[in-house]
């Protein structure tokens, strides 16, 4: 399998998370898991604190969720990028 990762692949990534922000700010949760990937054991940390949650099938929660957001829009700022060969690289 070949691990090498290029500026295009990042490029690619970023662009999907972008899309995928804005998609949840929306309410879109369709467009939202077409762009990002939740992997089994997805733990999620709560943005106002208190303790992380696991969850197995992160997809399959989120399909009929309601988001409270609506209209909304989102904007990423990349910082920092790292890669590495055994990273699982997938979206």
């Amino acid at each position: 399998m070949d691990t090498t990762i290029t500026g295009q692949d990042l490029t690619e990534f970023v662009r999907r998370a972008e899309e995928a922000a804005d998609a949840y700010v929306q309410g879109d949760m369709d467009r939202y898991l077409d762009r990002v990937h939740h992997a089994d054991g997805f733990t999620l940390l709560p943005p106002y604190g208190g303790p992380p949650s696991r969850h197995q099938e992160r997809a399959a929660e989120l399909k009929f969720w309601r988001s409270p957001f609506r209209d909304g829009e989102a904007r990423l700022e990349h910082v920092e990028s790292h890669a590495w060969g055994d990273t699982p690289w997938c979206w």
